[in-house]
């Protein structure tokens, strides 16, 4: 990841103006599944290096600056989202160090406001960023991302875009 990172840190002007090239960072492993309660989490450790190398960080900076420009957006709401889904551990780690929460909570927002675009395989703005708040509350063993983002107002942002929430404590 170390070696990654550092490309895209250094050829960043030049590489974000590919489309979608920051798939490579949910790509490179792919998602083969959450794990089960007992079983390993071997994507989580995956993305803890990938938080080491400061790549969860970068992909955040990306989002954030990139609100209105919904190639890099759905780009990099993609490159979350493997992640996000396929570990326990990666929701931890962009919550805890990484200030994804709000991050991804303004994403909503701007989704909602944003017009439709879809990138080639079909997956969209709205889909992306929701599967990857999906992925903290899918992977949420005690419940505490839910009541960050009930505390956030995400499950406003989110219903107002048309999703529907049962269960959530």
């Amino acid at each position: 990841w170390d070696a990654i990172v550092g490309y895209f840190r250094r050829f960043r002007n030049r590489l974000l103006n590919e489309n979608n090239v920051l798939v490579v960072f949910a790509g490179l492993f792919g998602n083969w599944g959450a794990p089960r309660v007992g079983e390993p989490d071997d994507l989580g450790e995956i993305s803890k290096g990938l938080d080491q190398a400061g790549g969860f960080k970068f992909i955040l900076e990306v989002l954030e600056q990139n609100y209105t420009n919904p190639v890099l957006f759905q780009a990099a709401t993609a490159a979350l989202s493997d992640h996000l889904v396929g570990s326990r551990a990666a929701p931890r780690i962009i919550a805890d160090n990484n200030d994804g929460i709000r991050i991804l909570v303004n994403a909503v927002r701007h989704a909602h406001a944003s017009p439709h675009y879809h990138e080639g395989n079909g997956f969209g703005l709205r889909y992306e960023v929701l599967e990857d708040i999906t992925g903290f509350l899918k992977n949420d063993e005690n419940q505490r991302f839910v009541k960050i983002h009930k505390d956030s107002r995400f499950l406003f942002s989110a219903e107002k875009s048309g999703v529907e929430f049962e269960n959530l404590g």
